[in-house]
């Protein structure tokens, strides 16, 4: 992966060391970058699978459909997110690091990075995809700041704690006597209407309508702590330089698989247990079922699953063959934020009326085979557009924005 050189001077694309200046690629760390592109292979099956996007479709209980929509259900589901929260936190922890070396203010800046996305994901949400997390990313990301100052215990303790009122939500509202949201003309029996046959701009307004409710919500802001919780993850992690030294924590690494697979098991074998006696009326089908008590063992759950993968993903990469066989995610992971709006860009217009107009027309099959279609065409995009310039175009727009002065993009030839 080609990387840039920088010149001390006054040239195009040098470095002041006495301000701060957007991560360079020789500053960046490739596997924080891989680990990215790996999260954004699964939030795109998640993503294009999403009954607000491609609305697949499956014959409940058998076929092939069904199967792959039960890999994406297990597996996928809410589990590359959580990583992509993490990184998120990490990301931050790297930038007050590289911040504190060079001397200069550091939350005045990340405030306004903030503020750019916040605005590049309402307009994703509003005029593409009601599923944007970039503005939930800036709106927690603004509480993150408040902790930036805070010990690695209480980052870890009010970690786990938002971690588990998200998961539960259900008892929590339900004690509160919380209505449940009303629901939404993107999904239900009325989205085959707003996605096959409205106008763009009753979906537009549909989308506002539904951004309005969700955050003003009290059972779905819970539900979105664990962004949060894992931002405050990603902080600790990034704070104790584990990312930046990773064959020196490797025994770190493993207890972390070890104790995140034994949360996994505790909440499969919960599962199994109720599947198989959980329909007897006894007492302890009743337990079973209970929801508070269910949403008990699913505590980390999913946030488990997605650091087990973390964790797998990373052991991988300490073989240098398959380091040097995945470097390319790398690729991915450096330009995630137009990655990630191009996969809902595109899924517009597969899938809406404003393109072909396929939503829910298709199988999880078929869906899925779409998606690994365009993962694997930003693949070489993403080489050959790093190969020539510092940035993705969205993240140079993000910096130029952010920094208040339009950045370097071409990549001095050597």
């Amino acid at each position: 992966m080609q990387t840039a050189q920088e010149v001390p001077g006054k040239a195009p694309g040098s470095v002041d060391p006495h301000r701060m200046n957007p991560t360079q690629a020789e500053e960046r760390i490739a596997t924080i970058d891989m680990l990215r592109g790996f999260a954004l292979f699964g939030i795109l099956f998640v993503n294009l699978s999403s009954p607000t996007m491609g609305g697949f479709t499956y014959t409940q209980g058998h076929g092939i459909d069904y199967f792959v929509f039960w890999i994406v259900d297990n597996f996928f589901q809410r589990k590359f997110y959580p990583l992509f929260s993490f990184l998120f936190g990490a990301g931050m922890a790297l930038q007050m690091i590289r911040a504190n070396r060079k001397g200069v203010e550091f939350s005045a800046i990340y405030a306004r990075r903030l503020l750019v996305l916040f605005f590049v994901g309402l307009a994703h949400a509003f005029f593409v995809w009601s599923g944007d997390v970039l503005h939930q990313y800036a709106l927690m990301g603004a509480v993150l700041l408040l902790f930036r100052k805070s010990s690695n215990k209480t980052l870890i303790i009010t970690s786990a704690l938002l971690i588990a009122l998200s998961t539960m939500e259900q008892p929590i509202t339900k004690m509160l006597s919380v209505a449940e949201p009303s629901s939404s003309g993107l999904v239900g029996p009325q989205s085959s209407y707003i996605y096959t046959v409205a106008s763009y701009s009753e979906l537009v307004f549909v989308r506002i309508q539904d951004w309005v409710r969700d955050k003003t919500h009290w059972q779905i802001l819970i539900q979105k702590l664990d962004v949060l919780g894992m931002f405050l993850l990603g902080l600790y992690v990034g704070r104790r330089g584990i990312l930046q030294d990773l064959p020196g924590n490797l025994k770190f690494i493993r207890k972390v698989l070890f104790w995140a697979l034994m949360l996994v098991f505790l909440g499969e074998g919960w599962e199994l247990i109720r599947h198989v006696v959980g329909q007897s009326a006894t007492v302890f089908s009743s337990i079973l079922n209970n929801s508070a008590a269910r949403a008990m063992t699913e505590l980390y759950y999913s946030q488990a699953l997605s650091m087990s993968y973390a964790c797998v993903f990373i052991l991988i990469l300490q073989s240098r063959y398959m380091y040097r066989s995945l470097l390319w995610i790398a690729n991915i992971g450096r330009m995630a934020l137009t990655n990630y709006l191009t996969h809902s860009i595109i899924g517009m217009f597969l899938f809406y009326r404003t393109g072909f107009g396929l939503h829910g027309k298709l199988g999880y099959l078929a869906g899925i085979t779409i998606a690994i279609g365009i993962y694997a065409m930003q693949i070489p995009f993403s080489v050959w557009w790093l190969r020539r310039f510092r940035f993705g175009p969205m993240e140079w727009l993000w910096r130029s924005l952010t920094y208040g002065e339009l950045q370097p993009m071409r990549l001095r030839k050597t």
